[in-house]
């Protein structure tokens, strides 16, 4: 960068008629950080570190663009990128990052399946056994029949544990099937009521 002194000896008190001794200051030619036209500066300005800027405004955009952060993290749910504080990314227990609370609860709930966040009693609950399982798998697949589709009478169809395991009402063990469906699964099976047959 080239540097140009200018002296500013001659400049005179419009009052006393006499030169301003404070006047008399040393200019520097500068570029600005923004925008690169030149500029004149004080030198006392430049020592301080100051001067870097033409004008008032070339240093606010300067300001705001040096605020704009990057993204730094992925939400778990709907992959969105976004910023987060080093500090509040280590609050996380599981180590997940969700771009809103709303992406949060879904994940902890049974339809989000993220098994870090969900809290240790989910699906084991055993209040008003045979409603739990049932309210459990119909609010989370479709209502009718897994094997043959039958959906006339929601109320017919029946919640069968697919490992035959009655205590276990995990997610992946429930199926929707009609009575039909479930009584013929039974029965080739041997289990259920055909299990002594």
């Amino acid at each position: 960068m080239d540097l140009t002194r200018i002296e500013l000896v001659t400049v005179v008190c419009k009052t006393t008629g006499l030169p301003n001794s404070l006047q008399a200051l040393t200019m520097i030619q500068t570029v600005c950080k923004l925008c690169s036209k030149e500029f004149y500066a004080h030198s006392k300005e430049l020592n301080r570190g100051n001067a870097k800027f033409c004008s008032k405004s070339c240093a606010t955009k300067n300001y705001f663009q040096s605020k704009t952060v990057l993204p730094n993290c992925t939400c778990t749910v709907c992959k969105i990128q976004f910023y987060r504080s080093k500090s509040k990314q280590n609050i996380s227990k599981s180590g997940l990052q969700f771009c809103s609370r709303k992406c949060k609860e879904y994940a902890q709930s049974l339809k989000g399946n993220v098994k870090e966040i969900q809290p240790k009693h989910y699906g084991t609950g055993k209040v008003d056994y045979c409603k739990h399982y049932r309210k459990l798998a119909f609010s989370y697949y479709p209502h009718k029949c897994d094997i043959c589709s039958y959906s006339k009478i929601v109320d017919i169809l029946e919640v069968h544990h697919k490992n035959h395991n009655r205590l276990d009402d995990s997610i992946e063990n429930l199926q929707i099937l009609c009575s039909r469906c479930h009584d013929e699964h039974h029965y080739l099976t041997k289990s259920g009521k055909w299990k002594d047959s």
